[in-house]
């Protein structure tokens, strides 16, 4: 009912003197096609309306429960080790190793964060995991952008994969 006239319902959402958030928990199950369906509906209308501050969509809140439990444990154990920058003519070639100690690299998303500059937008770039450094749990992060920018702008950072977890918890 609610995503029958989503104009209204951006509105609802996206008012500034009284905003709204709304919170969905569902889970269908394997057989439940209307179900599964409407659960990609509201995914949809969700990213692209831009709308993850004004629609929390928990798909399995109990394993979002376990994870954020598990990362509040863990977070204050995550350690960078060497981060290394090479510029190779018009790119930045940037590795990153890091320490997960016991979380998952599927859980954690590992960026190169700069300010944005003349109004812009900040810079977030993803690193892709590279491999794993024998049974230390030392992981290599690694991307190559564009040079425009000095490679002192960037910061390595990790953030949570899940929308529905912010850090610090």
């Amino acid at each position: 009912m609610l995503l029958h006239d989503p104009g209204r319902l951006i509105r609802i959402l996206t008012n500034t003197e009284r905003p709204v958030q709304l919170i969905i928990s569902g889970k269908a199950p394997p057989f439940d096609e209307s179900g599964k369906a409407l659960i990609i509906k509201w995914v949809q209308f969700i990213r692209e309306h831009n709308l993850y501050h004004h629609i929390v969509f928990l798909s399995d809140y109990a394993n979002d429960i376990r994870l954020q439990h598990h990362l509040k444990d863990n977070w204050n154990t995550i350690r960078f080790g060497k981060v290394s920058v090479e510029r190779n003519e018009n790119e930045y070639f940037f590795k990153v190793h890091l320490f997960l100690n016991g979380i998952s690299t599927t859980d954690v998303l590992v960026q190169l964060y700069a300010d944005g500059t003349n109004g812009d937008a900040p810079l977030k770039i993803n690193m892709d995991a590279d491999n794993i450094t024998s049974a230390s749990g030392q992981y290599t992060y690694q991307t190559k952008f564009s040079s425009l920018r000095p490679a002192i702008n960037y910061t390595a950072r990790v953030i949570t994969a899940c929308r529905n977890i912010s850090i610090p918890l």
